[in-house]
């Protein structure tokens, strides 16, 4: 009986058995192309056998890749993320803007609420992250707190609580009610 286990980078382990000893040599010449020279196959004999060189895969030769032709075919694209940044021009939403300036907070945390609210308002993003927060403080042309992350962190401590964390999402933060009430409500042009 031939058994071939082909194990991929991503934890992926594909099995094969055969147990006809007259189907072996098709079996192997089917798989030929799939298998890599670098190791990247276990448990048979056969299977650690050098493969003869197949074609580029996407301009990268077959000695360059690191693991079998499969797998980047089989793989499926995940959908964009609708958070991803394409550039600066997603943001410069006049609504977006004009809401973050008529605001004018004027500390680096109340800033990054105000920023932050914006976003989840006016740019669909619900949680923001300490890029995307720079990207949106850079769109609004507002100066960049010298340690955002230290900022963020502080505006999510228990003595203030203006943001929280986004369970599951490292990284990520959202503002709470608290936050909207000590920045947002206290402004001149939300009164």
């Amino acid at each position: 009986m031939l058994k071939l286990n082909i194990s991929y980078p991503s934890g992926i382990v594909v099995s094969l058995e055969c147990s006809d000893p007259n189907t072996y040599p098709d079996l192997m010449s089917s798989l030929k192309h799939y298998l890599t020279t670098d190791g990247a196959t276990n448990g048979s004999p056969a299977a650690s056998a050098k493969a003869p060189a197949a074609p580029p895969l996407n301009g990268i030769p077959q000695d360059r890749q690191t693991f079998p032709r499969i797998a980047k075919e089989a793989v499926s694209r995940a959908p964009p993320d609708p958070h991803a940044t394409t550039g600066e021009a997603q943001y410069n939403n006049p609504k977006f803007i004009d809401f973050c300036k008529s605001l004018n907070p004027g500390s680096d945390m109340k800033r990054v609420i105000v920023v932050a609210e914006g976003a989840k308002r006016f740019l669909n993003m619900p949680q923001v992250s300490p890029d995307e927060l720079q990207s949106l403080l850079h769109a609004l042309q507002w100066p960049q707190p010298e340690k955002l992350v230290l900022t963020l962190r502080n505006a999510a401590r228990s003595s203030y609580r203006w943001l929280q964390r986004v369970p599951g999402r490292h990284g990520y933060y959202t503002v709470t009610e608290q936050g909207r009430l000590a920045v947002l409500l206290k402004s001149p042009v939300l009164s």
